[in-house]
């Protein structure tokens, strides 16, 4: 028997076992090949070691053909198939499909409208995968913020011209109503009911239309964008109560605990009394939930604190679960039934308060269930 030869055939044996496992090669170790070493005669080769080489050479193709199939596979985009359990050839290709499918479930995720996910497992493609994800996130962004912007200015536009209109009507009311009132004797006869009828309805009548006035007033100041740059917090909240008064189900319910001197906050009323509303609208939805069978009850308050005027809308509603604390800020993101709103709400909320306002906006469970939404507003000056 040829031993050169022979160990030639047992060094290459031990190289397709090592491929085969998975394993880095082994070197030749000095045994000569190609055109250093003559052709064997093998006739004198063992036998065993021809077996070890076939059997491992057999191993090594059926390896190759599962390789092939399973890049195949991945080459067409089939993410679901199952390769040969136990072929460590495979360990990189199955770490790509293991990928693969993670990006393509975030993708889905992504097109769901949460933005929130990065890719960190694919070199290069991660970092402009994630940019595409930023740019969303912008143009998402912006696109709420110009949504907001039209209803607002257009909000803003009719609740300005009606407030004009109808305030010139209350004006002319209250002034005959007020002249009827003072030409009517001040002490009618005992007997004279209909005399004191009169005068009591005209009270009531001229009451009436001061509150009409009043709410005109607070109206064109919720949706006023223009003039001073600082707002009276309290005077926001009780001018956003009373406009909100007619459209929330149970805002009637609210308690206003407004401390009294506060200094006046940085931004215009209009952003202020935006927040104030959407605070008290979700409030509203939240004590008129299904999950709600306590008595709808609201607090708003707000007090000095430091450097800042805090304000504090806490209701005894259904609560925000802890797994939607962050997602309740996601644009389109909505916590109620039914797509109750349009997932605007709160992410310009916060996006007002802390851009525009310079302040903060945090939220909590409220003791004994519920919600408490904190802002923190910088005082001018």
């Amino acid at each position: 028997m040829n031993t050169t030869a022979n160990t030639r055939l047992t060094a290459l044996t031990a190289r397709l076992q090592a491929l085969s496992e998975g394993r880095p090669a082994p070197a030749d170790n000095g045994v000569p090949t190609g055109s250093t070493l003559a052709d064997p005669d093998l006739s004198q080769l063992d036998a065993a070691s021809l077996l070890a080489l076939v059997s491992a050479a057999e191993r090594l193709a059926d390896d190759a053909e599962a390789m092939r199939a399973f890049s195949a596979a991945l080459a067409g985009g089939n993410l679901d198939f199952s390769p040969p359990p136990r072929i460590h050839l495979l360990g990189p290709l199955k770490a790509l499909q293991s990928s693969l499918r993670h990006l393509t479930w975030q993708t889905r995720e992504i097109a769901g409208g949460h933005l929130e996910h990065r890719v960190d497992f694919l070199g290069e493609f991660s970092v402009a995968f994630n940019s595409m994800i930023d740019s969303l996130r912008a143009k998402r962004q912006a696109e709420a913020e110009a949504l907001h912007a039209t209803r607002q200015a257009g909000i803003g536009q009719v609740a300005n011209a009606s407030a004009h209109e109808i305030n010139s009507v209350i004006q002319y009311m209250v002034s005959n109503l007020q002249y009827l009132a003072d030409v009517l004797p001040p002490q009618p006869a005992a007997d004279d009911n209909a005399a004191a009828d009169i005068r009591a309805a005209l009270a009531e009548t001229l009451e009436g239309a001061e509150r009409i006035g009043l709410t005109v007033t607070a109206l064109r100041e919720f949706s006023n964008t223009e003039g001073s740059a600082t707002t009276d917090l309290n005077r926001a909240v009780s001018n956003t109560h009373l406009v909100a008064r007619h459209t929330c189900q149970s805002v009637g319910a609210v308690d206003l605990d407004l401390q009294p001197g506060l200094p006046v906050v940085a931004g215009h009323a209009a952003d202020v009394c935006q927040v104030v509303l959407q605070l008290l609208t979700n409030a509203d939805r939240a004590v008129a939930g299904p999950a709600s069978s306590r008595r709808a009850r609201i607090t708003v308050a707000t007090r000095r604190h430091g450097k800042f005027v805090r304000l504090r809308v806490v209701d005894n509603g259904c609560g925000i679960p802890a797994a939607w604390r962050e997602q309740v800020f996601e644009l389109f993101f909505s916590a109620w039934p039914n797509a109750v709103g349009r997932g605007l709400g709160l992410p310009i909320c916060r996006d007002i308060v802390t851009n525009r306002l310079g302040g903060s906006l945090a939220i909590n469970d409220a003791l004994g269930g519920g919600t408490i939404v904190t802002v923190d507003l910088r005082c001018a000056g």
